[in-house]
């Protein structure tokens, strides 16, 4: 079903910063239309334009990936050999386990060029998920999407951000997405 009026243009989320640990809860909003009135205005955010299955172009260390958007998702999943792993015993995915938390950067290119890099934390996931919260803020898996070298970047991208997703236009403005810190 399409989105009605005059906001149909797109939605933004926001989402609160997650302290270590995680939450029981998290609440943040959603905004129907961009531009179309005072409290959606997207002010100077880098619109990535997306390409094929909703991805953008993604650098990450010495690797080209494709990077996915995913609130579906409550963890970071890429492949990345340098940094530590759980035991087996935790959990028979492959998730992080750094000593201390880690933070990590990446370039996202949108289909049109526009270029914006990233940072996000990978905390230790068997330390985090003690705990038994299902809200987190740096939980990363490795693993290699599909074996197509992708970065999906799960709920945990959200917290602390703005993000807004531009749909497809038929005046021909193409479906985008843009987010701040």
């Amino acid at each position: 079903m399409p989105l009605q009026g005059t906001h149909n243009n797109g939605v933004t989320l926001a989402f609160p910063a997650l302290a270590a640990g995680g939450t029981q809860t998290v609440s943040g909003t959603l905004t129907f239309g961009m531009d179309t009135q005072a409290n959606n205005a997207s002010g100077s955010d880098t619109k990535l334009v997306i390409s094929g299955p909703a991805t953008v172009k993604a650098s990450y260390g010495d690797r080209s990936l494709q990077a996915i958007l995913d609130t579906g998702s409550g963890a970071y999943y890429f492949p990345d050999s340098t940094i530590a792993m759980c035991p087996a015993s935790f959990s028979s995915q492959a998730y992080y386990c750094p000593s201390q938390k880690l933070t990590r950067t990446a370039t996202l290119q949108g289909k049109s060029g526009n270029a914006q890099a990233i940072q996000f934390d990978i905390l230790n996931a068997s330390v985090e998920l003690a705990n038994n919260l299902p809200a987190h803020g740096g939980i990363g898996v490795n693993v290699d999407l599909f074996e197509a070298g992708v970065l999906d970047l799960g709920m945990p991208f959200f917290y602390g951000r703005t993000v807004t997703f531009g749909i497809q236009r038929d005046d021909g403005e193409p479906a985008y997405f843009a987010f701040r810190s």
